[in-house]
């Protein structure tokens, strides 16, 4: 015990006989002796009714106030890229000049020979020995039968070419009337990696990596990989590619390969029953089991990917963020990932107009050989074009949010 001033301190000391829980009996039992007798008898099972309630609300879920998540985008198809049938040269290929259109050259006839009967040609007269004078002023030379029937040759004129040609030199030199000029060819679509190098022992085929038709967009070869590699070490700068490996190990070796004006492709070296197998494709592949449900990417498919790779490129636009399209007019027709794919989106230290991004979108579009973009009815509340290209289509949308952002979405299914 312990005197603090004028107050002692008695430690507490439990006691048995009587239990530390007595002063809170006391309260109850003070508390159901002032209640009613009707509530006095209810109040157990009104406690036991009220834990039980008090179990059943916490057991049931709440609903939750958070925003609805966006749906998950599925992992994109690998997507092999087409390598060239033919070997190309071992030098940079240097493109041919275009021959200019033929046109029709008009023959010149060679000057046509005068024509002399023998039986009429008169010889020069002689000079005359005598010269008799007469006073007539205007004396009249007289004229024999020979000079009435032939009169004097006048001065042969250059013949004209257009003037005075002979029947048949006439029908092979009449041009031939010009044809009318049919509308220009849609110029051929750009493919930078249509040069890409390959060994020249290199033959078609996956050995089995691959499936179907795409099978065919693979190369394989007898050398070893490491052999394979130091191939494109030295090719790939000689054809002005820029090539970065991405692993380091021994029977996979991944380089990303670019080149200006081209998205940047995927070389993959896969050491496969003692060959290499060479694959070109749009991303990493780091499961070779997906390889078995890869699709082969079209030539239009690539150009129109690298007729975009500028616009990706620009400083002038930026990413674009998930807020980016929950501020659009409609956000629900554009949450789909999987269907709707963002490219770009313009920055507010360079805005632009619908009109505008699509124009620039168009000319990389028009300069890449894609010269068939028509409107289509309005999606999303912004501007919606089509590109066809052969057995190509795909969809082009450009959409302003609140914050007067232009979303640039492309779509290979149509929204109607």
């Amino acid at each position: 015990m312990q005197r603090l001033g004028a107050m002692t301190i008695k430690p507490f000391t439990p006691n048995p006989t009587k239990p530390y829980r007595q002063s809170t009996s006391m309260n109850q039992s003070y508390f159901l002796k002032n209640l009613p007798t009707p509530l006095q008898t209810l109040w157990r099972p009104m406690l036991l009714i009220s834990l039980g309630l008090h179990g059943l609300l916490l057991a049931v879920p709440m609903p939750s106030h958070r925003k609805p998540q966006p749906p998950k985008k599925e992992p994109e198809k690998v997507k092999i890229t087409q390598l060239p049938t033919t070997p190309p040269s071992p030098h940079p290929a240097i493109r041919p000049t275009p021959k200019p259109t033929p046109q029709v050259r008009q023959t010149i006839p060679p000057k046509p020979k005068p024509i002399r009967p023998p039986s009429t040609a008169i010889p020069p007269l002689p000079p005359k020995t005598k010269a008799i004078p007469r006073p007539q002023p205007s004396p009249t030379p007289e004229k024999t039968p020979q000079s009435k029937a032939t009169p004097t040759p006048s001065p042969t004129p250059t013949p004209s070419p257009i003037l005075e040609q002979s029947p048949q030199s006439a029908a092979t030199s009449t041009p031939s009337p010009t044809p009318t000029p049919e509308a220009s060819p849609t110029p051929a679509l750009q493919n930078p990696f249509a040069d890409f190098p390959f060994p020249d022992n290199a033959q078609l085929g996956s050995l089995g990596l691959l499936s179907g038709e795409t099978d065919k967009s693979a190369r394989n070869t007898i050398d070893a990989l490491a052999q394979v590699a130091d191939f494109y070490t030295k090719e790939l700068p000689a054809r002005t590619f820029k090539s970065q490996p991405l692993n380091e190990a021994t029977d996979l070796k991944v380089y990303k390969v670019s080149k200006e004006g081209a998205e940047p492709q995927f070389l993959h070296l896969i050491a496969q029953d003692g060959k290499t197998v060479i694959v070109l494709a749009s991303q990493e592949i780091k499961d070779l089991s997906t390889l078995k449900s890869a699709e082969t990417r079209s030539p239009e498919e690539i150009a129109f990917e690298n007729a975009l790779a500028p616009i990706k490129s620009s400083e002038d636009f930026g990413a674009v963020f998930p807020e980016d399209i929950t501020k659009l007019p409609e956000p629900d027709k554009f949450a789909d990932a999987n269907k709707f794919r963002s490219i770009v989106a313009t920055t507010t230290f360079k805005p632009m107009s619908t009109e505008q991004l699509f124009s620039e979108v168009q000319s990389q579009l028009i300069g890449a050989g894609f010269a068939q973009i028509s409107q289509e009815a309005s999606y999303g509340g912004g501007l919606t074009y089509k590109v066809t290209q052969g057995n190509f289509t795909t969809y082009l949308y450009f959409v302003a949010n609140a914050n007067n952002k232009i979303i640039f979405f492309v779509s290979k299914d149509s929204p109607f």
